[in-house]
């Protein structure tokens, strides 16, 4: 009877486990599930509870407040008489409000609900809040946070730093469960077995592939890279930008022969400095290099170690590879990081569109006039002179004769956002052309596609080279670009250099003369008409459609 009811309660056990759940402190930057919202509102908010907090971060594609809570009792209109945490801050990252609120109708009402760890980060493309509070009502105007029961959630984002309406396109809402137990396509029933792997991962750069498994207490980990030195993989520290700081990973390497790793240790990152000794289970070890490519093996716990992994949703993972059997610095260009869903199978997209015909820059990508002054694409207008550089890399001046992207440029689309050493950013179309190279003492610079530049490149700056750090995802609203009377349509975006066009430089360009001779003779209003634009963008549209052919 004992061994029965022994087995009932191992059972009970695998079957109640929860994937937003520790019994640790809570810490800012930590967290076990996540959930990334769809359109309209895209945004992803990340939590984690124990027995008495729980604690928040939402992050979204704004430069303004961003807001999150439960919906009240009318599922037509799940903001009236709901609840959301709401803040923003200013591009330094100065709190102006992290609060919450109650709404009488729609109108929000502060709670004074005190809100610990509360902190804000503008960069300029994406807002992040986080913050912590108890599970418990903390005043009779707040309410009680149940993490057992599913739940309206509600979202919205906007453009401003203040309380304010925002527009319809920027709210969502679904139902939510904040504790579900562990589950999806990479869970198993039993124990995860070492060489019997639920799912895969190949990283988009350097080409370290990963297999896992996951039970409810237990991950299965194999990671292979084409090196003849250590594998890492792990999990991301609190600073999104710099995904590494303050992270941790599992570092492996061994000899020719195989067999058991020379090392396979986890590694918590203090900065950037490695420092092993973590209190981490790791067990079922096995490292093999075949002399081109090495792979580890191992077991790690879920909870019960210096850290809890989460599974539950889209998590920030980093891996790097490099050529030693020691643990060093790698290469800029042999690490990156990325979203994953560790339940779910494979890296996370973001959801919606992706660029498909759209090609160019978006709306908050920044043009220098003739005066020096810096504007967003999306406020040029047309007889507006700015730097353009030519083909030998010489910077001049160019007037704007036509806006190719000014009538129905509203919907959302996802760019790539390639950031540099120098602290430069630039948000294009995947098909768009960016002058590009090896990074080569020597090495002319070219036009890429966007998407295929790598973490190895450089970028061509008004100041010289300018190699690329971090290869990301933004969605934006609207496509934009400029076509001036410079010939050679080449211009400079966000101190980059840049193509106009994309797809194929020299016919796209060669078409625009047409509009750099009209616009000698014809007047502006003639290149603001509306009927003007439609037919040039039916016309690229047709034009696109034959290129595709060939």
């Amino acid at each position: 009877m004992l061994t029965v009811l022994a087995i009932l309660a191992l059972f009970a056990f695998a079957a109640d486990a929860q994937a937003c759940t520790t019994t640790r402190a809570l810490v800012p930057g930590q967290y076990l599930c996540s959930r990334q919202t769809t359109l309209p509102a895209a945004l992803r908010y990340s939590w984690a509870i124990n027995g008495t907090h729980i604690t928040f971060e939402i992050t979204a594609n704004a430069d303004g407040y961003v807001g999150l809570g439960f919906g009240g009792d009318t599922p037509a209109t799940p903001m009236l008489n709901g609840m959301a945490w709401i803040g923003f801050c200013d591009v330094g990252g100065t709190i102006m409000d992290v609060q919450e609120y109650n709404f009488n109708g729609r109108q929000p009402v502060a709670t004074g609900a005190i809100l610990s760890d509360a902190s804000c980060l503008d960069t300029g493309l994406t807002t992040t809040v986080r913050f912590t509070r108890t599970l418990a009502a903390p005043n009779a105007q707040s309410f009680d946070i149940m993490p057992d029961t599913p739940m309206t959630m509600i979202w919205a984002t906007s453009e401003n730093d203040m309380l304010g309406q925002h527009a319809v396109a920027d709210r969502g809402a679904n139902t939510v469960d904040l504790d579900p137990p562990i589950s999806g396509p990479c869970v198993v029933g039993g124990d995860v077995v070492q060489g019997q792997y639920q799912c895969s991962f190949t990283t988009p750069t350097n080409g370290l592939s990963f297999q896992w498994s996951v039970s409810q207490t237990q991950i299965a980990f194999q990671v292979s890279a084409q090196v003849v030195g250590y594998v890492a993989i792990g999990f991301a520290g609190p600073i999104a930008a710099t995904p590494m700081v303050n992270g941790q990973a599992i570092i492996g390497f061994c000899g020719p022969n195989g067999g058991q790793p020379t090392l396979l240790e986890d590694f918590v990152f203090n900065g950037r400095q490695p420092i092993a000794g973590l209190n981490q289970s790791i067990s079922n070890t096995f490292c093999f290099d075949d002399g081109t490519t090495t792979t580890v093996q191992f077991t790690i716990n879920l909870r019960g170690g210096d850290f809890d992994i989460g599974i539950q949703g889209p998590q920030t993972m980093i891996w790097a590879t490099s050529g030693s059997d020691a643990v060093a610095q790698h290469a800029a260009n042999d690490r990156s990081a990325g979203m994953v869903d560790l339940s779910a199978d494979g890296m996370v997209e973001d959801d919606g569109d992706d660029d498909g015909d759209d090609v160019c820059f978006s709306g908050s990508s920044m043009l220098t006039l003739k005066s020096g002054e810096k504007k967003a694409i999306k406020d040029i207008t047309i007889g507006e002179s700015v730097v353009v550089t030519a083909e030998d890399g010489s910077l001049t001046h160019g007037k704007v004769v036509f806006l190719p992207h000014t009538k129905g440029n509203n919907h959302k689309i996802r760019f790539l956002e390639l950031t540099t050493n120098k602290a430069s950013r630039i948000q294009l179309s995947r098909k768009h052309l960016i002058l590009a190279n090896d990074c080569g003492k020597d090495s002319k610079f070219e036009l890429y596609h966007a998407s295929d530049v790598t973490l190895a490149m450089c970028l061509s700056g008004v100041d010289g080279p300018e190699k690329v750090i971090q290869i990301g995802r933004f969605r934006g609203e609207g496509i934009y670009s400029v076509i001036t009377d410079h010939s050679h349509g080449l211009i400079v975006v966000d101190g980059l250099r840049a193509s106009s066009f994309a797809v194929n430089h020299g016919i796209v360009n060669a078409f625009y003369h047409i509009h750099r001779c009209a616009a000698k003779v014809l007047p502006k209003f003639f290149f603001e008409a509306d009927f003007v634009v439609s037919a040039h963008q039916q016309l690229g549209k047709v034009a696109q459609a034959v290129y595709s052919l060939f």
